[in-house]
């Protein structure tokens, strides 16, 4: 007997194509239940208008505050006369809408439209049969599906209607949809309060640092003048990153290597959530990582987000841990500045964007003056004590960040492990 002959199947449940499924349940594909349909070329001389009838969603639309799960911020708007000339398509409230042209589409994002709308050409839209389906039950559906392994091998990835529609998934009855859905719904809208209440706390937090780093506020207990310095005189030295897959392997080291890339969005907080790439070099004991030392990116960056990122080492545990070539470690004199004072200092300056002058286009890739920063730029100095409680102050409001932060990721990975038995029918909801 073979092992498919063995397998067992559970009262109330019936084998199909696709697998085990409740007898009630269907297997379908996204053809039998709705149709998908693409957007419509957007002259520019008819982009920019605000007021008008009919949204008009571009693929960056699905970036706009707002539009995590439902599309209702649109930076064009056209007439129904316009609509009419362009011969651009209504997509219906509630249809799902996706990139289906170039890199936007592996970023798997999914939105659905809260009224009548259009799209244009990069974009495609699924409008459902609401007869059959529950259509953020179908938005779930999506979300748990990789488009992009649907992308036809050309020079510019794309997505075709034809492949689409053939996608498979289970279909419970229509009231077992809107179960499932309101209970990722409401996962959804907790982990939403958290993004909010993240979002607050980093605004508290910049607040507080424009304040405290500049001597608008003192904290009590301290008094006294503070003393102006560039940074080049409380900088000593500086070293940059040595690691390549080009140089000699010692096999008997293993270490981590924090790139630029890795140090997270210094306008976001993430400065204690640093994702460490995995790679084993041959110069680590002379860039080895201690305690509060201080890292500066150097290149890559974008008009939103510059060059110039700093972190601060925290790991007190022994950990081999070196930096690439394209970051620097600076050395700083303590006697002077307390390290992670210097630390939200720097991120200051950063969120005032004074870094955006000290940047350098060269082919292509924005770089890091990081010596013009130094000679030019100046730093606010209190007495060492006062440095550290400032810095113990903004150190706290982090670890609440974090903290809200694992919270929501535990959420998000309680949605997942949700869609994966509720979507499939291996959970069944009274």
């Amino acid at each position: 007997m073979t092992m498919e002959e063995k397998q067992i199947i559970p009262k109330g449940y019936k084998k199909t194509e696709l697998g085990i499924i409740p007898e009630d349940w269907f297997a379908v594909k996204a053809g039998d239940i709705g149709k998908f349909q693409s957007g419509n070329g957007f002259p520019l001389r008819f982009q920019g208008t605000k007021v008008e009838k009919y949204p008009f969603y571009k693929v960056s639309d699905m970036n706009n505050d707002e539009n995590e799960i439902f599309m209702s911020n649109s930076n064009n708007w056209i007439s129904d006369k316009v609509r009419k000339k362009i011969c651009a398509n209504i997509v219906p409230k509630n249809s799902i809408v996706f990139a289906k042209i170039g890199a936007a589409i592996f970023l798997e994002r999914k939105r659905i439209i809260t009224i009548n709308s259009c799209i244009d050409n990069n974009m495609t839209s699924f409008i459902h049969n609401h007869s059959r389906c529950y259509y953020r039950f179908v938005y779930y559906v999506f979300i748990s599906k990789k488009f992009g392994d649907l992308v036809n091998t050309t020079a510019l990835p794309s997505l075709s209607e034809r492949d689409l529609a053939q996608l498979n998934f289970f279909l419970p009855p229509y009231p077992e949809q809107t179960a499932i859905a309101t209970v990722l719904s409401d996962i959804d809208e907790l982990i939403g309060s958290l993004d909010k209440l993240i979002d607050k706390k980093k605004l508290i937090k910049q607040g507080v640092m424009q304040e405290l780093l500049t001597g608008k506020r003192r904290l009590p207990g301290f008094s006294g003048n503070w003393e102006a310095k560039k940074l080049r005189e409380v900088v000593e030295n500086t070293v940059g990153g040595d690691w390549g897959l080009e140089q000699d392997i010692d096999n008997s080291i293993s270490t981590y290597v924090l790139r630029g890339t890795d140090f997270g969005n210094a306008l976001k907080g993430d400065f204690r959530t640093i994702p460490i790439r995995y790679l084993k070099i041959n110069s680590f004991e002379k860039r080895k990582l201690e305690y509060n030392d201080i890292l500066i990116e150097l290149s890559g960056g974008s008009n939103e987000q510059p060059t110039g990122r700093i972190y601060i080492h925290l790991l007190r545990e022994p950990k081999n841990v070196s930096f690439s070539n394209f970051v620097k470690k600076l050395f700083i004199n303590k006697s002077l500045v307390e390290p992670e004072f210097f630390f939200y200092y720097w991120t200051l300056l950063y969120i005032q964007r004074k870094i955006m002058k000290y940047e350098k286009r060269t082919t292509g890739i924005r770089n890091f003056k990081y010596r013009d920063f130094l000679d030019n730029e100046f730093i606010l100095l209190p007495p060492l004590e006062e440095q550290t409680a400032i810095a113990a102050v903004l150190s706290d409001i982090d670890a609440e960040i974090e903290a809200l932060e694992q919270k929501r990721d535990k959420y998000k990975q309680i949605k997942q492990g949700a869609m994966q038995v509720l979507l499939t029918g291996k959970i069944r909801l009274i």
